[in-house]
């Protein structure tokens, strides 16, 4: 209720204010108090406009740098890609060269093999000659 009272009784203050306006009767006072009032209004207005205007750039840069953002997630997850696919690339290329590596082995050991067979049958074909030789007809 005192809340209620104070307000009406502002309103009134301000009524009696305007009637002293309209009429006229303003002391110098009131009216240095009603140009101060009135320069801190159009200050206020300048700054409220300022602050929209800032706003509106603040929120043209936060909107450029989430794009930025998202761009750069887009390009993270390429590469990322693109690295998986070189690792599986260079696994198996790893795979082939062992398999490369395992079938040299196994050539090296049939050239081995095959140069000792070869060296029996040169021994071979000796022997036979010799036996040959000792026949006669």
């Amino acid at each position: 209720m005192q809340g209620a009272l104070l307000t009406s009784n502002g309103v009134r203050e301000q009524i009696q204010r305007m009637e002293q306006i309209l009429s006229g009767r303003l002391g110098q006072n009131d009216q240095d108090s009603l140009k101060q009032a009135t320069d801190v209004m159009r200050l206020s207005r300048e700054q409220a406009h300022q602050t929209v205007t800032n706003t509106g750039k603040a929120s043209e840069s936060l909107s450029s740098i989430t794009d930025t953002i998202h761009s750069m997630g887009s390009i993270i997850n390429k590469i990322t890609s693109a690295a998986s696919s070189q690792k599986q690339q260079s696994v198996s290329m790893c795979e082939n060269l062992d398999n490369i590596s395992e079938i040299s082995a196994e050539t090296t050991t049939s050239s081995e093999k095959l140069l000792e067979v070869t060296e029996q049958l040169n021994q071979l074909s000796g022997q036979l000659q010799t036996m040959v030789g000792r026949f006669k007809v």
